[in-house]
């Protein structure tokens, strides 16, 4: 695969990525971080606008807890020393 030329490496604020590269990233980061955002707010979106009945916005209110508590759970395995 050839390298990227010195044209394309130019516009990247980080050496050795090319602009698309860059670009392409922050555009990632942008949608994940929205996807996020957006993602505890679906219940509400389900009861107040749509009136859907309590089963469907209740579960997803329900995955919504769940997924923090296993965020915020401690690994309960030992840290490992590194291999060498």
């Amino acid at each position: 695969m050839p390298l990227p030329s010195d044209d394309a490496l130019r516009g990247s604020p980080i050496p050795g990525i090319t602009r698309n590269v860059f670009l392409l990233g922050l555009v990632s980061l942008a949608t994940d971080a929205s996807t996020e955002m957006l993602y505890p707010l679906i219940p509400l979106f389900l009861a107040q606008t749509l009136r859907a009945p309590a089963p469907f916005w209740m579960g997803a209110t329900l995955a919504a807890g769940a997924a923090l508590l296993v965020a915020l759970t401690p690994d309960p395995r030992p840290a490992r020393a590194p291999a060498r």
